[in-house]
């Protein structure tokens, strides 16, 4: 992760950044990155009998309910929605995104860790950075060298840690 963020590079912004202006991003990563741990081991210790699609529930409404009051409240729905010629458009793309994307994948996520340890379940998301580098090269965004290193290191130290557990069962 600390190479990906001292080489990076933005072909869309056509500047070079600079590690110091990566390093605020890079501490959100690695706070999320904690938090999803503790996310993952917390449900299958807690919650591993609650059915997936009533955890998925309960956790995108602690999060949707309170920001789509904030939405209302602050008249920002009203002008976007209203004003915007594609404000109509744009949320029922949002919608499908978050049912299909964030949500479904969600429970499966969820269905997963109840049915295999909290490791395995966990290994499936590092197939994310490989589908996001897919995504930003076929938007014309250029990969360098350094990056793919970062990103092999990270890959092999997943492998690492996952061969370990095998061993240790």
């Amino acid at each position: 992760a600390i190479l990906l963020m001292l080489t990076g590079y933005s072909e869309v912004a056509g500047k070079e950044i600079s590690w110091q202006d990566n390093l605020l991003y890079a501490r959100m990563v690695v706070l999320s990155t904690a938090f999803y741990g503790a996310n993952v081991n917390m449900m299958k210790r807690h919650l591993n009998d609650v059915p997936s699609i009533a955890t998925a529930s309960f956790s995108f409404g602690m999060v949707s309910i309170p920001f789509l009051l904030y939405l209302l409240y602050a008249g920002e729905i009203d002008n976007i929605l209203l004003e915007h010629p594609k404000g109509w458009e744009s949320l029922g793309y949002l919608s499908i995104l978050s049912i299909l994307g964030s949500s479904f994948s969600t429970i499966v996520f969820y269905w997963l860790v109840q049915k295999t340890d909290a490791l395995v379940a966990s290994s499936v998301t590092y197939l994310m950075p490989i589908v996001a580098c897919g995504w930003g090269i076929y938007q014309g965004e250029k990969i360098a060298g350094w990056q793919y290193l970062g990103l092999g290191v990270i890959l092999v130290g997943v492998y690492l840690v996952n061969r370990k557990e095998k061993e240790l069962k």
